[in-house]
């Protein structure tokens, strides 16, 4: 009986760490001015912003667009509410990027340098974008290239150009100049105005990558639990959630399960045996 790999839940969630707040409670470079057209994003825009850390460039994209900061520390959520509450951002909670959105309620999924998320969450995150938003944006510092993330090769050159070809998205890697406030070098506690280079890693979706990401998402959902089914079976789960696909549709979203589980860590993953016969 074949063997798929497919993104597990329960482990993902235990592979995030939590970010600690620094003694000086801000990030290393807070954008001046509007970012919205820096990530090629519509003003009034619904975002969600994932991972949000301090909330300085949540903050800097909520000066035109409509913003959800989430963090899945309550202690950082906490810390970015005092600091920009009633000064933008419309939303603050608590919440795993794994998990969110589930539905269109958001145009946007942005983030700047999501250094929490090791490789095992980036990918699901892309795919609930995928599914649920016109596309996703990471903004990184020309200065994170070294970094043990490094966010360019991540989604601008690996994981996003092969999930891009897996769901026939769009993709564009760019550095875009921006203006802020930051410490030059960053571990200087003094701060001054400077115009920085940042990559924006842009994966946009389309009404046929919706689907296939749509699809998918629910079929990972049915193999949380199911560690042995048959194609007909998991067909019959689906059906039941409001699902209906054919048995060729069913194949080809393993397979594609099975690509996006090899671009995350091992112990973010699960085997799950499915009789495609």
């Amino acid at each position: 009986m074949p063997v798929f790999r497919v993104p597990h839940y329960q482990s993902l969630l235990h592979s995030t760490s939590r970010w600690k707040i620094g003694p000086e409670g801000t990030q290393s470079v807070e954008p001046l001015g509007q970012l919205h057209d820096k990530i090629g994003i519509e003003p009034g825009s619904q975002v969600l912003f994932f991972a949000g850390s301090y909330g300085d460039w949540a903050h800097g994209l909520a000066q035109t667009t409509q913003v959800h900061y989430t963090d899945a520390s309550r202690e950082m959520v906490d810390h970015a509410k005092k600091r920009f509450e009633g000064k933008g951002i419309k939303r603050f909670s608590t919440v795993d990027a794994v998990h969110w959105p589930n539905s269109r309620n958001y145009d946007y999924l942005v983030s700047y340098e999501p250094v929490p998320l090791a490789k095992g969450q980036l990918p699901i995150i892309t795919l609930r974008a995928l599914a649920n938003t016109k596309g996703i944006r990471v903004i990184a510092s020309e200065a994170s290239l070294g970094a043990p993330l490094d966010y360019r090769g991540m989604l601008g050159e690996g994981i996003g150009v092969k999930m891009a070809r897996l769901y026939d998205a769009k993709r564009r890697l760019y550095t875009r100049l921006i203006r802020c406030i930051g410490a030059t070098p960053y571990w200087l506690p003094k701060k001054e105005a400077i115009a920085e280079n940042f990559h924006v890693i842009e994966i946009n979706s389309n009404e046929e990558t919706r689907k296939k990401a749509k699809l998918d998402l629910s079929v990972i959902s049915a193999l949380q639990k199911e560690r042995e089914t048959s194609l007909s079976d998991l067909r019959k789960i689906l059906k039941k959630k409001g699902v209906d696909v054919s048995l060729a549709q069913l194949a080809l979203s393993l397979r594609r399960i099975h690509r996006i589980s090899q671009f995350m860590d091992a112990e973010t993953t699960a085997e799950r045996k499915v009789n495609i016969f």
